[in-house]
């Protein structure tokens, strides 16, 4: 009868050691965010290799707009971008090349030409090159220039004015652990102002996965902001 009782009464202390608890193993900790990430050697990856981006916008209407946009590398130390917007089957594309140099081991824009073959002028104090990396919430200015409107047969109502026009970078969080690295173009006439930007959205290794382009007006009585993602 003492054997039986020490076989029961074991039994329990047994149920106790398997767990009773009930409580399963800790999650592991969540990474720590990424808050540095690589700038000139992405942007130089789109001058010399080149790429393809789409976006779509809907307007209030429903109509909806493609945009195709595409890095193009030309001759040396030139790189141009091609953008085409189709709605409704009509096809509008634009263009501008950029001149840059990496004398000094870092992207640097020295020259730009705009979609209708007018040259900026662009001083060499004006320009700078872009940082091997940023933090989240940085920003900085490639080039300031000017844009002289020549008779291309194009801008007719602009002949002879001055432009002013600007290229720069900014990096704001997207995720815990990618960002969106932009380049924005500003052409500025006397009344109204110009916005192409693009913006990629990278990881810390620089890989790209995702686009988005806005297209923007600013004027007096105008100021409006298309995004195509």
């Amino acid at each position: 009868m003492k054997m039986k009782w020490a076989r029961i009464l074991l039994l329990p202390s047994a149920l106790v050691a398997c767990g009773g608890g009930g409580g399963g193993p800790n999650p592991a900790p969540a990474p720590p965010p990424v808050t540095v990430f690589p700038i000139d050697s992405v942007v130089t990856r789109l001058a010399t290799a080149g790429g393809t981006f789409n976006g779509t916008s809907v307007d209030s209407t429903g109509v909806q707009t493609q945009m195709v946009v595409n890095y193009v590398p030309g001759a040396t130390g030139w790189f141009s971008r091609t953008q085409t917007l189709t709605t409704n089957g009509a096809a509008k594309t634009t263009r501008y090349s950029v001149n840059f140099s990496r004398a000094d081991t870092l992207f640097k824009a020295v020259g730009w030409i705009d979609n209708t073959q007018d040259t900026a002028s662009i001083a060499a104090s004006n320009t700078t090159p872009l940082p091997a990396t940023g933090s989240i919430g940085t920003s900085g200015t490639l080039f300031t220039g000017s844009l002289y409107i020549q008779d291309n047969g194009i801008n007719t109502g602009d002949i002879g004015l001055t432009h002013g026009l600007s290229y720069s970078w900014s990096l704001t969080a997207a995720t815990a652990t990618t960002a969106d690295l932009c380049l924005s173009t500003w052409e500025i006439a006397s009344f109204v102002s110009n916005l192409t930007m693009d913006c990629f959205r990278i990881d810390a290794a620089g890989t790209i996965s995702g686009f988005k382009s806005t297209l923007g007006v600013h004027a007096k009585s105008i100021d409006y902001q298309t995004v195509y993602q």
